[in-house]
Order: structure tokens, then sequence, then C-alpha cells
């Protein structure tokens, strides 16, 4: 099984919550400290949600400037080595999002990853959003993260319980 150093991870996590910071600056001309050139992102099912290159990535995220403030956290990384050179990363998210005109909402959910290790560092090659849920004004249409249907007979644990 392969492994990558402390290093290696800590500098995967560092981009992960780089990518909230210049998402929340809107500092879209740093998307290349934390994408390949030749990314691909899905953040939903359909266009404009789904990009290629980045350049179009930073094309795609202008329509954050519909939001006066935003603030993206993220937890739970985990990072599983493919090899040297490569790894796939899950982490969770809660992002609000303030538009200039409406109600603010919250988005919470996943990212998985494909990271590969560039002659610049680690980036991003490859990145799927999930939602868990959000608020109920929330209306983009985004992938629901899987989660497994209910065992049978669950109901009967909850004794005790409520």
């Amino acid at each position: 099984m392969a492994q990558l150093t402390f290093e290696d991870s800590a500098a995967i996590s560092a981009l992960i919550h780089r990518y909230c910071s210049i998402l929340d600056r809107m500092e879209l001309d740093c998307l290349g400290e934390v994408f390949t050139e030749d990314c691909r992102v899905t953040y939903g099912e359909k266009e404009p949600y789904i990009v290629r290159g980045r350049s179009r990535l930073r094309s795609s995220l202008r329509r954050m400037w519909r939001f006066r403030a935003t603030s993206h956290h993220t937890s739970n990384i985990h990072v599983r080595a493919i090899d040297q050179s490569a790894a796939e990363v899950e982490s969770y998210f809660i992002a609000w999002q303030s538009p200039t005109e409406g109600e603010d909402t919250v988005i919470y959910g996943r990212y998985v990853d494909q990271f590969v290790r560039t002659a610049a560092g680690w980036r991003i090659r490859e990145r799927v959003m999930s939602i868990q849920g959000a608020s109920s004004n929330y209306r983009n249409p985004l992938h629901r993260s899987p989660r497994n249907p209910p065992e049978p007979g669950w109901e009967a644990s909850l004794e005790g319980w409520l």
C-alpha cells in the first residue's frame, strides 16, 4: 500500500484550505496554486456546474460575485495515497453565502479530489462536490452525497433513545 509523507499530507490539506480563502477573497487569479491546468471540476449535474480546464474554472467561479460575502470551511480531510505522485482526498465543507439580494444560505457537503504531484507541488486534477444538505432556500442543482439505505429493523434500535 502506497504511503505519503506527513509533509505531503500537510501540503494537500493546506491546498484544500487555500481553495476556501481563494473563494472567500475572490482571488480567482490564484486558482493555479490549487488546480492543474487541465483540471475537471464538477459542482453539479450539468453546465455551467461542470468545467474542464483552469481558465474555464475561473470563468465559472465568477458567478460567486453575486454574493456580498462567503465563508467556506473544510474539515475531516482524509488523504489516501494511490502512489507517490497521486492521492484521493475526501473532505467535508460548510459554506455560508450572503447574496447581494435575498436571504443567506448555508450548504453542507463534501469534496472528493484527485491530487497529483506536479513540478510546482501538489495540485487538484479532479474535484467532485456533493451536498449533504442546505438551507431551505438553496436551489442550485447539485449532486447529493451518497448514503447507504437504512438497515432493516433500524427503528427498533431507537428504543430508550427517544
